[in-house]
């Protein structure tokens, strides 16, 4: 071996030492004129990544700089060095020619390593730093110092716009980027960072929180870097992705109200594969929304009319429009059900339809209130015109039928005068009923408003009905005991329940079968009917006859529509129904029996505990009557009523006043002070009505008894005024017994006691 180095800028004459070259700490390579190879040392070897190069072209790129002239002893400058795997780099080099040799040796520094990694982040994150820009984002690094403390080495400039710390704050210590860490989210770093620590690659999210307060979600992935089966270095990306968890959460909060929406919806692709359903239209297939996916939407059963316009549907999505449309669908059991659907195609962000999205809503009920609501239209043309009937022909029928019985008394029961006016007495009770439906159908005429106890009405109608023609039809009735009471004019109900009862007798065959009456407590809104709440009480009637045909139960509540040809009815029996129950805020719903024939439901609010009470506590001491030979001033409009009115009391013993309207009345009233003692008022009056001269005669004489008359009022017009005092109230037509019985005193003052 040769001596070595004689220093540092030349060799020693003596030749070489190669053990002095292989302890250098810098690469050294020994090369002729030729370029040939023939030393490296360890260092170099390690640095060039090569073990046996040839020439000195396989370790830099050619350069006068390796080949300096005689008379120079060590040449310096930079070259370009070939490192493998990395791009071209230039580093300080130091040529010398050794004495008396015809070798060369090259020698150069190697860098930093700290600077030397610096130097590839920075080269790395300048040309990263666009994309790191565009996504929001930083690179980090950290290292083991001191033992097992671990330390971040290194950030890239993204940091600071993310976590509002910049790399020089970080790194200096006044700022810590572990003390940003969301205190919740401790778990997932330390998941990190442990398995970063046994060689592991981990990805993590988490919660930063910035300087100004706000907080940050974040994507963090943890490289370990190795050296042999040791961690020498842990290198991070660290994304923000606050705005895609916003998306996130949005498109959670979404899918959370379209999974609770009532309206079946489903996404599907090109072919008709289902991606998605909510729990609703999972239900309209009986199907739960895991055995949806994947399936294709045709696969499960479609009624024929939703086949028949399969074309139709994809004739429009061709187009690219919304098809929407009514249709009967099927339900459970293949049963139809009328649904409104839709089909509307989803644009992929090239402008083509990628999907599309199905939605179906069961409109059985919206249909079932558009033929309220159409129906309700038809009873209102014909309402105007039956309010403004009623008022005149009650006015003529009062005197008339009033007459007619007050004549029939007089006469001898066997003779043929008393045969003649009974007749005349039936056909003006008939015409009186038709005026009675003519009110009801038009909503109107609510006239006394009392607690009604609806078992005791239901038997009471049950009794009047003509059960001798209908021998075969059996009675099931089921009422519910201690029902609540409702409220409401107990003779329209009355009329209500008579009329839906015989339509039951009626609709039997000869060989009969079972009527069945219940009544029972319900919650309305789980009914279902329609703008009603809380707590109600439901009366049907059910016959299990031949049912109705579809062209009926489309008529079924029209005025003037029947299917009975004897003359006798004029199709106002269930229209009326319907007017008087809609007048009192209840619901009339019909259905097909379940045992065969027809349903009719009748469903009324109940009164609370505390009105029921008090309907029982204002029912006080009976008026005692008028005394005989009192005069009753009587105040109508209609002269045949004053009339009639005038002879049946002077032939009860009283004096009468008359007057044709409110103004005379109160005249009389006037000129007679204390000696009358009760009037008969009528409501509907010209010059002054009936509510303006109760209120002028209450305002005089609190204690008189005023008992109103009237064959049509407004809804609530009776009852305001007998809530303000007045005393009772006859209804025109009136019956001779009624209204001596109310001058009479045999009546419960508050007037709401059930009759």
């Amino acid at each position: 071996m040769e001596k070595g180095l004689d220093n540092a800028k030349g060799w020693d004459a003596e030749g070489v030492n190669l053990e002095v070259c292989e302890v250098l700490p810098c690469p050294v390579v020994l090369y002729d004129r030729q370029g040939r190879i023939s030393f490296l040392n360890d260092q170099g070897r390690l640095f060039f990544q090569s073990e046996t190069p040839k020439t000195l072209n396989d370790l830099f790129l050619p350069s006068t700089l390796f080949s300096p002239s005689s008379s120079e002893s060590v040449r310096e400058g930079e070259a370009t060095v070939l490192r493998r795997g990395e791009p071209f780099r230039k580093l300080p080099v130091q040529v010398v020619i050794l004495p008396g040799r015809d070798l060369f040796c090259c020698t150069f520094s190697l860098p930093d390593p700290n600077e030397e990694r610096r130097r590839r982040w920075e080269e790395s994150e300048r040309r990263l730093r666009p994309l790191l820009e565009s996504v929001n984002a930083f690179f980090w690094q950290m290292e083991e110092k001191q033992g097992q403390r671990w330390e971040y080495t290194l950030f890239t400039e993204g940091v600071k716009t993310i976590t509002g710390l910049s790399s020089d704050e970080l790194l200096s210590g006044k700022g810590s980027l572990v003390e940003t860490v969301f205190e919740e989210d401790w778990a997932a770093l330390e998941y990190a960072f442990l398995g970063a620590m046994q060689g592991e690659r981990r990805e993590v999210e988490y919660r930063l929180q910035r300087t100004d307060g706000s907080l940050v979600w974040v994507k963090e992935l943890w490289i370990p870097v190795l050296e042999g089966e040791r961690v020498i270095r842990i290198d991070g990306l660290c994304l923000d992705i606050t705005e895609e968890k916003r998306r996130e959460d949005d498109l959670k909060s979404l899918r959370a109200a379209v999974d609770q929406m009532e309206e079946g919806v489903a996404v599907i692709d090109k072919e008709g594969r289902i991606l998605y359903a909510n729990p609703c239209y999972a239900d309209f297939v009986d199907r739960s929304v895991e055995e949806l996916q994947g399936r294709k939407i045709l696969d499960f059963p479609l009624s024929e009319e939703v086949l028949s316009r399969l074309d139709e549907i994809r004739q429009a999505l061709r187009q690219g429009k919304t098809w929407r449309g009514r249709y009967t669908g099927l339900r459970e059991g293949g049963l139809p059900r009328e649904e409104e659907g839709a089909v509307s195609p989803v644009r992929g962000v090239n402008g083509e339809v990628a999907s599309y999205v199905v939605t179906r809503q069961d409109i059985t009920w919206k249909r079932d209130l558009e033929v309220h609501a159409e129906r309700s239209r038809r009873f209102e043309e014909v309402s105007h015109l039956a309010a403004g009937l009623a008022h005149d022909f009650n006015n003529i029928l009062g005197g008339i039928l009033g007459y007619t019985e007050w004549f029939r008394k007089r006469a001898d029961p066997g003779s043929r005068e008393y045969h003649v006016l009974e007749e005349m007495e039936r056909a003006g009770g008939r015409a009186a009923r038709l005026v009675s439906d003519l009110l009801g159908l038009a909503r109107e005429g609510k006239m006394e408003v009392k607690p009604i106890e609806l078992n005791s009405l239901v038997l009471e109608i049950l009794g009047k009905l003509p059960w001798k023609g209908f021998p075969k039809v059996l009675l099931d009735q089921s009422l519910e005991k201690d029902l609540p009471l409702v409220e409401g004019d107990r003779r329209q109900i009355s009329q209500v329940l008579y009329n839906l009862l015989l339509n039951a007798l009626e609709a039997f065959s000869e060989k009969g079968g079972t009527l069945k009456v219940r009544t029972r407590s319900v919650k309305l809104e789980e009914e279902g009917i329609p703008a009603m709440k809380g707590q109600g009480i439901s009366l049907s009637v059910a016959d299990n006859g031949p049912g109705l045909s579809e062209g009926i139960r489309r008529h079924l509540f029209d005025p003037f529509f029947t299917t009975k040809v004897d003359g006798r009815h004029l199709g106002l029996g269930l229209p009326t129904a319907m007017g008087i129950v809609q007048n009192h805020k209840g619901h009339l719903r019909f259905r097909d029996n379940p045992g065969g024939g027809a349903l009719f439901e009748l469903f009324f609010l109940s009164l609370t505990e505390s009105s029921q009470e008090s309907a029982k506590d204002l029912c006080e001491a009976p008026f005692r009557g008028v005394e005989k030979e009192s005069k009753v001033l009587v105040i109508d409009d209609e002269e045949l009523v004053r009339d009639f009115l005038d002879d049946l009391l002077q032939e009860a013993g009283y004096q009468t006043l008359l007057a044709a309207n409110g103004k005379e009345g109160l005249d009389l009233f006037l000129d007679q002070g204390g000696q009358i003692g009760a009037v008969l008022l009528d409501i509907k009056m010209p010059v002054m009505d009936g509510k303006e001269t109760f209120r002028e005669l209450h305002a005089r004489d609190p204690r008189l008894p005023v008992f109103l008359i009237s064959g049509y009022a407004q809804n609530g017009e009776v009852q305001e005024l007998l809530d303000k005092g007045a005393l009772g109230f006859i209804h025109k037509p009136f019956r001779i017994e009624e209204v001596l019985t109310k001058i009479g005193g045999s009546h419960c003052q508050a007037n709401l006691c059930s009759s």
